[in-house]
C-alpha cells in the first residue's frame, strides 16, 4: 500500500496466529503495560518475533519491535494518540519505523464511526489500494 504498514501489520494476523508469553510489565509513559514476546505460528509470517507493551487497562498496544527471520530488528511501532468513541478505545495517530529502509509512516484517524456498515469488498486489495 506504500507504506512501511504491511497488510499483516493492519489486520494483526501474525498476532491472532501466535504464542505470546509475558516477560514483564513497564511503563510507557504513565500507562502501565504488559510487555510480551510474542512468537507467529504462520510459516508466511515476515517476522520471527514481535516485542509487544501492551496497556494493563484497556489491551492497547502502545509499542512493538518487529525481528526479521535473522532476528535482526526491522520495525518500530508507536502509538502516539488514543481516543475513546462510545466506549471502545481506538489508536488515532501512530509512527512505524522502518529500520531497514531508514522509512516512517504515520498513520492518522481523523473520523471513527463504530458499528457501521462496511460491504466486505471494500477491504480487498484491489479496493484498499485506491487513491
Amino acid at each position: 500500500m506504500g507504506t512501511d504498514f504491511s497488510f499483516a501489520d493492519l489486520d494483526r494476523r501474525d498476532l491472532r496466529d501466535s504464542q505470546a508469553r509475558q516477560i514483564g510489565t513497564e511503563k510507557v509513559g504513565s500507562a502501565t503495560c504488559f510487555v510480551l514476546d510474542v512468537l507467529p505460528r504462520r510459516g508466511d509470517s515476515q517476522y520471527s518475533h514481535m516485542e509487544l507493551w501492551v496497556r494493563a487497562d484497556n489491551f492497547l498496544t502502545l509499542r512493538s519491535r518487529m525481528y526479521d527471520k535473522a532476528n535482526v530488528l526491522i520495525k518500530t511501532f508507536e502509538a502516539r494518540e488514543l481516543r475513546r468513541v462510545d466506549g471502545n478505545w481506538f489508536i488515532t495517530r501512530s509512527i512505524m519505523r522502518d529500520l531497514k529502509h531508514d522509512h516512517t509512516t504515520v498513520l492518522t484517524l481523523q473520523s471513527i464511526v463504530v458499528d457501521a456498515e462496511i460491504p466486505d469488498e471494500e477491504f480487498t486489495q484491489r479496493a484498499l489500494e485506491k487513491p
